[in-house]
């Protein structure tokens, strides 16, 4: 009876990963796909298979930045990328925020310090040594010749939310305070607040900005900060018009959504309740 039953919820399971395989074409695909773009000789972006990832290394092979540990193999693909950087690395985490597929890597950096917003939340690594960066603060991490300053914007997507910025490069790293393109995910009892999320991109006007490197999508420029904006505020002026909304539809019908779980009509609803 338990085998049947436990058979029965596996192939729920089964069922409902191909309809949203049949159904997200490729904004699933690109979920799973990883791509690896070098931005200069110790600057790197992996793209997919999670969270996107931002990796700095130092030339002589003693630290190394890493914004976000993807999950399951891209995780694993992380690791040997940085295995290739060099031995005994001072390894250097940021977790974005709290959830699996920015953290499910942590465990494969032991030692490594982790500076993250929500330090109950994150993903376990007993041997790391974390720093809490609590909301407006700023702190910075030295690469070599490089400084990154990690700052919690917040409450946006979750409860914290760490931005990092590479002024060498004019980089920032936004974790999913930015889906670039794809509709957001939102979760009330995570934390999500429309109002704070939009306060949040005014708090990066300071920085000099050329690329954005988003929490899920493509690497950007830094258009893509006014258009997460722009995307929350006019569908918060359209929320008592449905002529307005349905424009604001269509101008965003090529943005990425995953079933079930984003879409415009999952941004109005949750906007409409909160």
């Amino acid at each position: 009876m338990i085998k049947k039953i436990l058979f029965g919820i596996l192939g729920l399971i089964i069922v409902l990963i191909l309809y949203i395989t049949i159904t997200a074409g490729p904004d699933i695909k690109n979920f799973f796909t990883y791509t690896s773009t070098d931005l200069d000789d110790n600057l790197t972006v992996l793209l997919g298979y999670g969270g996107n990832t931002v990796v700095l290394s130092d030339p002589d092979g003693k630290e190394v930045l890493i914004v976000d540990t993807k999950v399951f193999g891209g995780a694993k693909k992380l690791k040997s990328h940085v295995e290739a950087l060099g031995t005994n690395l001072d390894v250097f985490i940021v977790n974005t925020h709290p959830h699996f597929d920015h953290t499910g890597g942590n465990k494969l950096f032991p030692g490594a310090t982790i500076l993250t917003g929500e330090k109950d939340e994150m993903i376990p690594n007993e041997s790391a040594k974390i720093i809490l960066v609590k909301q407006g603060e700023e702190y910075p991490v030295v690469i070599g010749a490089d400084t990154a300053f990690v700052r919690n914007v917040g409450r946006a997507h979750t409860y914290n939310s760490l931005v990092v910025y590479l002024p060498k490069q004019q980089l920032l790293a936004t974790g999913d305070i930015i889906f670039h393109h794809i509709h957001p995910a939102l979760f009330r009892e995570e934390g999500t607040d429309i109002d704070s999320w939009i306060n949040a991109f005014n708090t990066l006007a300071e920085w000099q900005i050329k690329t954005v490197v988003p929490g899920h999508g493509k690497i950007a420029d830094k258009n893509a900060i006014g258009d997460a904006k722009e995307y929350f505020v006019s569908i918060r002026k359209g929320l008592d018009n449905p002529q307005k909304l349905e424009e604001l539809k269509q101008r965003y019908a090529d943005y990425g959504n995953v079933p079930l779980a984003t879409s415009f009509k999952n941004t109005v609803k949750f906007m409409k309740e909160n």
